[in-house]
């Protein structure tokens, strides 16, 4: 059985696999990339 401190370092280790993952995909910094610039466009908007 496992210990919730070994559970948590697993979900840890895996959430980090996750997001380093992401950072190396040129398709989804490009994807995120566009999402913020149409989210800056809206809020400029409503900052007016």
């Amino acid at each position: 059985m496992q210990s919730c401190v070994q559970v948590r370092q697993e979900n840890n280790a895996a959430i980090a696999e996750h997001i380093e993952k992401r950072r190396r995909d040129p398709a989804f910094q490009a994807r995120l990339q566009r999402i913020l610039d149409e989210e800056r466009v809206v809020l400029e908007r409503l900052a007016q």
